[in-house]
C-alpha cells in the first residue's frame, strides 16, 4: 500500500521519556498475543488499549495485534487491526464502539495542568482504514471539582493508505489535576456512535462540562455500516507541548513492565519456576482429624502493580479457594488437601489491576 504522511516535520528532542501513553506501538498483547479476538464484551485485547462496547450496541468488531508486518507505516512493524464482524446500519441512543487509552493521574504530572507552568498536549498516531471521512477523538479529564471534556477530529483522506495525524489539546487550567493511581485522562478513538452521544455541539477549543449529547458530536463515520470495514493504527503518542516529535520507542523489557503494572499473565513452564502448594502437616497424617489441612504457596509479580489485583489461578490438582493479593504478589490457597493433592502446583494465573 502507498503511504501518505501528514505533517512529517518532526522535531527531534533527546529529552528522556516523552510519551505519556503506554504500549503506543501495540507491541505488547499479553492476553492474546496475535490471536484475532471477536469482542463481545468490553475488554483489553492489546495491552493498555481498551476495546469498548457501549449502550447495548449491536455492532461487533474483531481486534488483533499484528506483529512483524512489512506493510506497517514508517518504522512500525506492529499495529492493531479493528474490523467490523457484525454490522449495524445505524446506532441509536448511546450505542457506540471505540478504543481508549486510560492514563493514571500521576502520569500527567509533566503537563502541570492547573499551575502556572501548564503545557498543551499533542497526540500523534498513524492510521489506515477503508472508510474515509471525519473521525472524533474524545478527551476526558478527571479532577476533584469537575470532570471536563474536549473533542477533536481527524480525517482519513484516502482509503487503505497509512496517514499520520496530530492533534493538540489545550492545557486544562481551571484546577490542579489529581496525581494518583486512578484514571486521570481518557483518550478515546470513536468508530461509530448513536445520537445520544452526538446530537449536540462538541466543545472543540476549550475544556467543557461533560454532556452525553456533546461528547462525539461531529463524528461523521459509521465504521459498523458493513462487515469488513476496518481500522489499522499504531504509533500512538501523547506528549507535552504543541509539536509532535518522532515516536519514542522503548526497549521491550521496559515496555512489558509498563504493561504488567496493569495486567500480568503467567504460565508455568514446569521448570525452575514451578510453585508447589504445601501444607504445614505431613501428608501421611491427613486423616481428617487435623485442625487445618489447607495448602498454600506464594507467587511474586515481576513489577509492582497499580492496585491490589484480582487474581485468577489454576492449579494442577484440586481447586483454589482463595488468592490473597498485594501489590507485589499473591498467596494461592487450597482449603483442604489429600495425599494426592499435596503436590499440587500453580499452572497459570492472571493478575488484573486495569483502569
Amino acid at each position: 500500500m502507498a503511504l501518505s504522511k501528514v505533517n512529517p516535520n518532526f522535531v527531534n528532542q533527546n529529552v528522556g521519556r516523552r510519551n505519556i501513553l503506554r504500549n503506543g506501538d501495540m507491541r505488547i498483547a499479553q492476553a492474546n498475543s496475535s490471536t484475532v479476538i471477536t469482542a463481545t464484551t468490553t475488554q483489553y485485547v492489546v495491552d493498555r488499549i481498551k476495546h469498548n462496547l457501549a449502550g447495548s450496541t449491536g455492532a461487533r468488531y474483531s481486534v488483533q495485534r499484528k506483529a512483524n508486518q512489512t506493510d506497517g507505516p514508517g518504522e512500525h512493524s506492529t499495529y492493531m487491526r479493528v474490523e467490523c464482524t457484525t454490522a449495524q446500519s445505524a446506532q441509536s441512543g448511546t450505542q457506540s464502539n471505540f478504543e481508549d487509552h486510560r492514563i493514571e493521574g500521576s502520569d500527567l504530572n509533566g503537563l502541570a495542568w492547573g499551575t502556572t507552568g501548564s503545557k498543551d498536549a499533542t497526540l500523534s498516531f498513524w492510521i489506515k482504514g477503508n472508510v474515509t471521512g471525519t473521525y472524533a477523538v474524545w478527551f476526558y479529564a478527571v479532577a476533584d471539582v469537575a470532570n471536563k471534556m474536549i473533542t477533536k477530529y481527524y480525517t482519513i483522506n484516502t482509503a487503505d493508505t497509512w496517514e499520520y495525524k496530530t492533534i493538540t489539546i489545550p492545557a486544562r487550567n481551571d484546577e490542579i489535576m489529581k496525581s494518583n493511581v486512578n484514571a486521570g485522562l481518557y483518550v478515546r478513538f470513536i468508530w461509530n456512535t448513536g445520537t445520544g452521544y452526538s446530537s449536540g455541539t462538541a466543545s472543540t477549543s476549550a475544556w467543557a462540562a461533560d454532556s452525553n449529547v456533546n461528547r462525539y458530536a461531529g463524528h461523521g463515520v459509521n465504521l459498523a455500516s458493513a462487515t469488513g470495514n476496518y481500522i489499522e493504527t499504531t504509533g500512538h503518542q501523547l506528549e507535552a507541548g504543541s509539536v509532535a516529535t518522532e515516536f519514542e520507542f522503548r526497549d521491550r523489557g521496559t515496555q512489558l513492565r509498563d504493561c504488567q503494572r496493569y495486567f500480568y499473565k503467567w504460565v508455568n513452564t514446569g521448570l525452575d519456576d514451578q510453585i508447589t502448594l504445601s501444607t504445614p502437616y505431613n501428608p501421611a497424617q491427613q486423616d481428617g482429624s487435623l485442625p487445618n489441612t489447607s495448602a498454600s504457596g506464594h507467587l511474586y509479580f515481576p513489577t509492582e502493580m497499580r492496585a491490589r489485583p484480582t487474581v485468577v489461578a489454576v492449579v494442577s490438582a484440586g481447586s483454589i479457594n482463595r488468592a490473597s493479593s498485594t501489590y507485589t504478589g499473591f498467596t494461592a490457597q487450597m482449603s483442604s488437601t489429600t495425599v494426592s493433592q499435596s503436590v499440587s502446583s500453580v499452572t497459570s494465573y492472571t493478575a488484573t489491576a486495569e483502569l
